[in-house]
This record gives C-alpha cells, structure tokens and sequence, in this order.
C-alpha cells in the first residue's frame, strides 16, 4: 500500500513516544503527555492520577509537522478519482453484471465512500475485487476493508495529536543555597538601616523569617513604622521574659548570702 509521506521515517525518539501513549491507550489508560516533567511518574489531574509519558521538544515539533500532514493526507478523496477506481473493480468482479446495474452500482457508492485518496490505489482495488463473489462488493463489506485501511492513520493522528497539546512543566527550581554568616550579618545591617534601628539592635529568632520580605518590598512610611514598633514590642516582651526569668535566681542568691 502506498502509505502517506507524513508517517515514513517516523525518529526513533518519537516513535517511542507514540509507542508509550499507545501502550497505556490499549490498557483504557488515559495517559498524560508532558515536558520538562521530573518528579513522579504518576501526575495527578482534577483527582485523577494518571501516568506520565515523557515528551521532548523535538518529539513534540516533529509529531506537529506530522499531524500537520496526516490532517492533509486524509482529506476526502476526489470524485473522479473514487470513480475511476470503482469502474476498475467493476471491471475485475463483475462478469455476471449487466453494465446498467454496474454503473448503477457506481452511483450510488461514490456519494458514499468518504475516505482519504490513499484508500483507492491498484493495490487496494485488488483487495476490494477479493470481496465479491462474481458480483459487484456488498457496501457493507467494502466500507469494513476501507475503515480497516484507515484506523492505523486514525490512531496514529490520536496519538500525535496528544504529544502535540502535551502539557508544558515550569522547570524545578533551584535548591537555595545556604546563607554564610557573613550574609546574614550583611542582610541585618541593611534592615537596620532601612527600619532606622540602632546598629547593634538583633530580632528575636521568631522574627528573622520576616526580614526577607521586609528588605525585598518597598514598604510605605507608614508600613515600616509598623513593622518597626512590631518589632520593638516583640524585643520589649523578650527582654522582659528574660528578666523575669533571671530575677528569682538573683533574690535565691541574695538571701544565701544573708544567711
């Protein structure tokens, strides 16, 4: 058979692709195609999880310009060209016709036969003429051969159809990487010069996680008063903690030395 130019020397990278795609398409498995995806090999959609089939960019240009193709490649065929093929059936299977009928016959399937130019060749009018038994073929049979002759294109356009709208991943972002002390004494000395605080002033721990986001938003006067007296009321409760803690220690140690 001549097959369309679009699924000759199909790359080996997107054959393995639609091979994956098909292999889960046969289990009634909705796989999910996918680039740039590098966690788990299950993705879960709206509940769902579903596997994953990894998708390259050249795969996913290549399956374009082939589905591009395919689409073209199974446009209707042209009348003429239906019709010329079903008076060379007529030809090899219809002894026992009379001419009438046969042309009758002809009229009445071309309207019908809806299917790409690939599907009337010699090699597939030898096919069909195998069909009849001295008449003309049965139309059920011969839209059965012709819808065997296309399914294969069909599901090779599902498939790259499906690597074509393949989901598109951000990429994983980098790992931070760990702060020295000399950058945390750097990124202190500028939130204290941008909250106007004392140069040896430090945040209780709790408030550290904040100053990031402090330094790396324009805040109004207003908003860094806020975080300014936040602050200050936090240190104020840390030192009173503090002092409250170390004062029972202090009045034990005066009343040894009294006694």
């Amino acid at each position: 058979m001549n097959l369309p130019a679009t699924v000759e020397g199909i790359t080996p990278v997107l054959k393995e692709t639609i091979d994956a795609i098909d292999f889960n398409h046969s289990l009634e498995v909705d796989a999910v195609p996918v680039i740039g995806w590098e966690g788990y090999p299950y993705i879960e959609i709206s509940g769902i999880s579903r596997p994953v089939v990894q998708v390259t960019e050249s795969a996913r240009d290549e399956a374009r310009s082939r589905f591009d193709g395919l689409e073209r490649a199974m446009q209707r065929a042209d009348d003429k060209d239906v019709r010329a093929w079903l008076i060379n059936v007529g030809l090899l299977c219809a002894g026992k016709m009379s001419r009438e009928d046969a042309d009758a016959k002809v009229r009445a399937y071309m309207p019908s036969l809806k299917y790409p130019s690939f599907c009337f060749t010699d090699e597939t009018r030898n096919e069909a003429a195998r069909l009849s038994n001295g008449w003309f073929p049965d139309y059920d049979k011969l839209c059965k051969y012709f819808d065997d002759v296309v399914q294969p294109y069909l599901d090779l356009k599902r498939s790259l159809e499906r690597i074509v709208n393949a989901l598109e991943m951000p990429p994983l972002l980098e790992k931070p990487k760990r702060v020295t002390p000399e950058q945390t004494e750097e990124h202190m000395k500028t939130f204290r010069e941008k909250m106007g605080l004392s140069p040896d002033y430090k945040p209780p721990k709790r408030g550290m996680r904040r100053l990031g986001n402090v330094l790396d938003s324009d805040l109004s006067p207003t908003q860094q008063k806020q975080v300014r007296d936040e602050l200050a009321e936090k240190t104020r409760q840390r030192i009173e903690k503090e002092k409250q803690q170390t004062e029972p220690e202090a009045t034990d140690e005066m009343e040894n030395e009294a006694t």
